[in-house]
């Protein structure tokens, strides 16, 4: 794969693309729509998801505010 005669094939295999990504839409992460839903911060979450209880109180209390 040595050689200017194969350049082209050596960038279709590695996939290396020049330029910049497209503009699109962000990617989501679980952890962001978490703290999105609660208006919480990630620290707050992880502390609430030590007590099964309260988190349970927390997503019973969002499935309620959605149903509505």
């Amino acid at each position: 794969m040595r050689g200017q005669k194969y350049e082209l094939l050596r960038v279709i295999i590695e996939g290396k693309i020049q330029g910049k990504r497209s503009i699109g839409r962000r990617q989501n992460s679980w952890l962001k729509d978490i703290r999105r839903w609660f208006g919480c911060s990630s620290l707050d979450i992880f502390r609430m998801a030590v007590s099964r209880t309260t988190l349970a109180i927390w997503i019973a209390n969002l499935r309620k505010e959605t149903a509505s």
